[in-house]
């Protein structure tokens, strides 16, 4: 893990939405230079950026821009979420930590840092700027009830995932029926 500045773990149900970057290292530039506009990161960083869940749930159906992606590209086929942001909670974040502060971590949190203690505090990201999507549980009644919203961020690399995809799928002999047995 100390092969590389910045880490982060994500578990098969779960996906970063990066609204505003098209990718992982262009999020970590800007929060880099977000953190060093405040006078205290810029002394002691922060051991990570935690980027809050937001659950898409199993049961609602796929936005228009979605609905004709097969099956086995689930993750893209639900683009459907609550509209309000998930509250921010410790337990339901994912961090991207920065290994020249932080020097234990797990999924959630860091455990050490550099030095004999961690100064401070997992520094917070807006789910506008990214997040975390959690993809799983059944909705139900609750989503009836609720305003709903779109999220097509990931869509943007729909036909390039697709066609990857694709590609391993077919070097792997596996059928679209075979991927829905399992």
């Amino acid at each position: 893990m100390h092969q590389y500045r910045f880490i982060a773990h994500f578990d098969p149900d779960e996906a970063p939405i990066l609204p505003l970057h098209d990718s992982m290292s262009d999020l970590v530039d800007d929060l880099l230079k977000r953190s060093s506009a405040g006078s205290d990161d810029a002394r002691s960083p922060h051991p990570g950026y935690a980027l809050q869940m937001n659950t898409f749930y199993d049961d609602l159906p796929p936005t228009e821009e979605a609905q004709d992606l097969p099956p086995f590209l689930w993750v893209l086929r639900h683009t459907t979420r609550l509209q309000q942001y998930a509250p921010f909670q410790t337990g339901f974040t994912k961090p991207i930590f920065d290994m020249d502060v932080a020097r234990g971590v797990f999924s959630h949190a860091h455990v050490t840092c550099v030095t004999d203690t961690c100064p401070y505090a997992l520094k917070r990201v807006s789910p506008t700027i990214a997040y975390v999507g959690h993809y799983k549980k059944i909705c139900g009644e609750l989503c009836h009830k609720k305003t709903l919203r779109t999220e097509t961020a990931l869509l943007r690399y729909k036909e390039t995932i697709l066609q990857a995809v694709t590609s391993v799928r077919k070097k792997l002999q596996l059928s679209s029926r075979s991927a829905l047995k399992r």
